[in-house]
């Protein structure tokens, strides 16, 4: 039987090919397969939202939501690794595809743009905890800064009075962005303006950031009975959630770690599509490094995320293992190579260490 993944019918990808297959494909893919199988059981997935009160809850979402479109639309493609048109009204400069673009293919319109972050419950900063402390490790790349911030832009692009008012003249007084002493300075103003921002976008929310995770028997490889569920962060949900890691470093901060730098580069970034209308993301992530290294904008382990994540959802997620049949296709399987592991070889060799 051919190879495939569910509702993934209109594609860039071909999945009859193996080198479709490939751990960097099949991390987003799936994902967009799981999202169109949980709409078909008529499952939403859980929203992770701003609340006006300065709280992330959880809501639902439908995949239909998510996508814009019906999952099982004749008229929906699934863009994986592309560049998503509608940022480009804003962002100048370096090119960032992102992971899924779902445009309609009858009329040609981008719909949405979705980071995807597959993630496995628990990690290892929480295998050892009780199940509803646990947590996944939630690694987010630079370029999603650039995402984030184009979409935040959009929202404002027909109201930059009311960024106006936001951003204020309390920044203009940096000379030198590059400098880390005197941005710091300014670290509590930036804050203001990013708190500002969330309460006047908390009713305009947009789906950013989709978090699958996959439920294991602790540290091992073996997955949990139910073991897939999907979570997925608002832009304004996880902008607060940036906030939530800088705060209590606005009056003693001595240099910029990566939330710090991420908020800075937020900040910068709206800062001049204040002024001009444009934002050259590349070039501001470039240019206002700090020191660490441009690989990824911030890192959560699961002490943090399960702050973000706990509930019934990941004490028990609603698909089991077993149906993960139904959304790899035919002979998809067969082309899975993940990467091996000696560790986890040792460990799960029930024949290594039988007699201990």
């Amino acid at each position: 039987m051919t190879a495939g993944l569910f509702g993934l019918k209109n594609s860039n990808r071909d999945f009859s090919d193996a080198k479709s297959w490939g751990k960097n494909q099949f991390n987003s893919s799936f994902p967009a397969a799981l999202l169109c199988y949980m709409q078909s059981k008529e499952l939403p997935n859980i929203f992770l939202k701003y609340h006006a009160d300065g709280k992330i809850t959880q809501d639902f979402i439908s995949t239909n939501d998510l996508f814009g479109i019906k999952w099982n639309s004749p008229s929906i493609f699934f863009g994986f690794e592309e560049a998503y048109l509608p940022y480009t009204e804003v962002l100048v400069g370096k090119s960032f595809p992102i992971d899924l673009v779902i445009k309609n293919l009858e009329t040609g319109k981008y719909l949405r743009a979705i980071e995807i972050k597959l993630t496995a419950i628990p990690d290892s900063s929480t295998s050892h905890l009780p199940e509803n402390r646990q947590g996944a490790e939630l690694v987010i790349r630079t370029p999603t800064i650039a995402y984030l911030t184009a979409s935040m832009c959009l929202y404002f692009k027909q109201k930059k009075h009311i960024l106006r008012d936001i951003m204020g003249t309390k920044l203009d007084s940096i000379n030198d962005w590059v400098n880390s002493h005197e941005v710091l300075l300014k670290l509590a103003d930036m804050g203001e303006i990013v708190q500002k921002i969330c309460r006047e976008m908390a009713q305009n929310q947009t789906p950013l950031i989709v978090q699958p995770i996959w439920k294991t028997k602790g540290k091992s490889a073996l997955l949990e009975e139910n073991c897939l569920d999907v979570f997925v962060w608002s832009d304004v949900a996880f902008l607060h959630m940036l906030m939530e890691r800088v705060t209590p470093n606005f009056s003693n901060a001595q240099k910029v770690d990566r939330p710090i730098r991420a908020l800075i580069w937020l900040v910068k970034m709206l800062y001049d599509f204040n002024r001009f209308g444009l934002v050259n993301a590349g070039e501001i992530m470039d240019r206002l490094s700090y020191g660490p290294k441009n690989d990824k904008a911030i890192a959560l382990n699961g002490n943090v995320t399960s702050k973000y994540l706990q509930g019934s959802t990941i004490l028990n997620p609603r698909i089991s293992k077993f149906e993960i049949k139904n959304i790899i296709n035919g002979d998809g399987v067969k082309f899975l190579s993940p990467e091996r592991r000696f560790d986890s070889s040792i460990v799960n060799d029930p024949e290594l260490y039988a007699n201990n």
